[in-house]
């Protein structure tokens, strides 16, 4: 029972000291008894009250549990009582019986001295009008007796139900004693969780703020290597546009005869590859050859491409890029330039524009190439738009490629 819940609907029966002597105590129990001790001193509505209080915090089980032992009880009075008139009357029917006898004694001796005596009549008329006293009593007796007998029996049945409502009281006492049990250990885990939570958030803190240091130190290294490499790149840089001047004075231009591909074709090491994206008239490496009389292609599909590879050892800052035509050859009209340092990820350097010239029965054209310093090892010609005759596909005689070449495994100039 939750006592203090018990005590907001009893206000105008318990005082302030009451309440606080009894929420003084430390555990429910020593509460609850407490409460009953006071209960008794507190007036015959104390009782009432305290039964509509139980019904009211939705405790009807012990209501009716109290209410069944207050029936209880008045019955026993009831049968106490009953009990007390028994053995009253058990004594008038002694004393009458005494007095039946006495009366009895008198009328044998007045029968002896006169069977017609007055004295003998009034006696009998006595004894008659004590029989039938005697009789009445009887009979109340005996109605008093069936009552009390159903009394008792209610008596039992109430019992039977206060036993019951006394092992009920217990399991529930019982239940209740392990839920605060259960609830006292959950407490202790929740306090332990709650421990082990501010510790983990000092801990990631602490991880926290040592990450941060060690990211900005790391940025700041980081910050230190680009601020080098960029002093290393402007150096490269500078020294690119002295060497990519020195290069292209000493190569003939728009000539294809002296470009990349002409010195990787005399370098025995050099593992110079073309390819296409589907295979036309000629093979892909003739273009690398500048033989008038031949003319390499692609099949007439849709993205289109060439493909050169300079090696694993070589690295190109391209500056222009030749392509050669048949006059009968169908020329490209929109394509572009792409380069790339593994073959798989390209950047686009150039987008073809018309430059032609006349050369007896081939067209030539040559395109600078204007990009960052950035040094590629595959160089890919990449249809975008459909040629001169209206279809797809390259058709070409001869491709070559300018610029600074490079040893990729030293970084030097090997043109």
């Amino acid at each position: 029972m939750n006592v203090c819940e018990v005590l907001l609907h009893m206000t105008h029966v318990f005082n302030e000291r009451d309440e606080k002597e009894i929420k003084s105590k430390s555990t429910i129990h020593e509460q609850c008894e407490t409460f009953l001790d006071i209960l008794p001193r507190r007036g015959e509505k104390a009782y009432r009250s305290f039964t509509e209080a139980l019904y009211e915090v939705n405790q009807p089980y012990l209501a009716t549990l109290l209410t069944k032992e207050a029936e209880l009880t008045n019955a026993r009075q009831r049968s106490a009582g009953l009990e007390g008139r028994v053995r009253t009357l058990e004594k008038e029917i002694k004393a009458l019986k005494n007095t039946i006898g006495d009366l009895r004694k008198k009328k044998e001796e007045t029968k002896q001295q006169d069977s017609n005596d007055k004295t003998g009549v009034s006696l009998t008329t006595s004894l008659k009008d004590a029989c039938d006293i005697l009789e009445e009593k009887k009979q109340k007796l005996a109605e008093t007796l069936r009552k009390n007998s159903k009394i008792m029996k209610e008596n039992d049945k109430l019992n039977e139900q206060v036993a019951k409502q006394k092992r009920d009281m217990k399991e529930l006492e019982i239940k209740n004693n392990r839920l605060e049990s259960e609830i006292r250990d959950k407490k202790e885990k929740i306090r332990n969780i709650v421990e082990r939570m501010s510790n983990l958030e000092t801990e990631c803190d602490e991880h926290i703020e040592k990450a941060k240091c060690d990211f900005t130190e790391k940025i700041q290294q980081l910050q230190g290597e680009v601020r080098e490499w960029q002093i290393k790149c402007r150096k490269l840089e500078d020294q690119l546009n002295e060497r990519t001047g020195t290069f292209l004075n000493r190569v003939s231009l728009p000539s294809t005869r002296y470009g990349v591909f002409y010195h990787l074709k005399k370098t025995p090491s050099a593992k110079l590859v073309a390819m296409r994206s589907s295979d036309g008239p000629g093979k892909a490496s003739d273009v690398l050859f500048d033989k008038n009389t031949t003319t390499c292609g692609t099949e007439e599909k849709e993205h289109s491409w060439w493909c050169f590879d300079l090696g694993e050892k070589n690295l190109l800052f391209i500056t222009h890029c030749a392509l050669k035509n048949r006059h009968s050859d169908p020329l490209l009209r929109k394509w572009q330039l792409q380069g790339s340092t593994d073959g798989r990820k390209w950047t686009v350097l150039k987008t073809g524009e018309k430059q032609l010239k006349t050369d007896r029965s081939f067209i030539t054209a040559t395109w600078p190439v204007e990009s960052k310093v950035t040094a590629f090892r595959y160089f890919r010609i990449n249809q975008i738009s459909t040629n001169s005759f209206g279809k797809y596909g390259i058709h070409l005689s001869g491709v070559e490629l300018y610029g600074v070449l490079l040893d990729a495994r030293q970084g030097m100039n090997v043109s």
